[in-house]
C-alpha cells in the first residue's frame, strides 16, 4: 500500500476542517447540534465509510480472482456508543461498536457465501480498527430485487 499523506485545516471558529488527501479535498464538520455547520461528513461517518469500502473492494477483488459471480455489493454501517456500568460508579466505561451488514448479490453458492463472510473480516481497514472498535458483521444474500 502507497503511504497515505493528508492535510487537515481547521479555523479560528467554525469546526468545519478543510481535508486535503493527494489530488482530492472534501470537507469534515460537525453537526449542527455538536456546534458545526454540518457542512460535511462527520469524523465517523468517515471511519465508516473507510471500512464499508474496504470491505467491498476487497470482497470485489476477491471474487474477481476467483471469477465468482458476484455482481454487487452493498455494506451498511452503523457506529454506536454504550455505557457499560460496573460495581461501582469509577467502574463506568463507554464502549464503542461497529454494526456492518454486508449485502451480496450473484449466483453464489453457499460455500462461495461463507468465504466471501471471512474475506470481509480480513480487509486492511477492519484490521486496523481491531480491537478498539468491536465490528459486529453479518453477511447475507441480498433480495431478488437488489438493485
Amino acid at each position: 500500500m502507497e503511504p497515505c499523506d493528508v492535510t487537515v485545516q481547521v479555523g479560528p471558529r467554525a469546526l468545519k476542517a478543510k481535508v486535503r488527501s493527494g489530488n482530492h479535498t472534501f470537507v469534515v464538520d460537525e453537526p449542527v447540534n455538536l456546534g458545526g455547520e454540518d457542512t460535511g461528513p462527520h469524523p465517523y461517518d468517515l471511519i465508516l465509510s473507510a471500512l464499508g469500502s474496504c470491505t467491498a473492494i476487497t470482497l470485489r477483488m476477491y471474487a474477481n480472482r476467483k471469477q465468482w459471480p458476484l455482481e454487487k455489493i452493498e455494506t451498511r454501517l452503523q457506529y454506536f456508543t454504550r455505557e457499560k456500568t460496573f460495581a461501582t460508579e469509577a467502574d463506568f466505561k463507554e464502549i464503542q461498536e461497529i454494526i456492518m451488514l454486508v449485502k451480496l448479490s450473484g449466483n453464489l453458492s453457499e460455500e462461495q457465501v461463507q468465504r466471501l463472510t471471512v474475506i470481509a473480516g480480513k480487509c486492511p481497514v477492519h484490521q486496523s480498527l481491531l480491537p478498539a472498535f468491536p465490528i459486529t458483521m453479518k453477511v447475507e444474500m441480498a433480495a431478488p430485487d437488489f438493485q
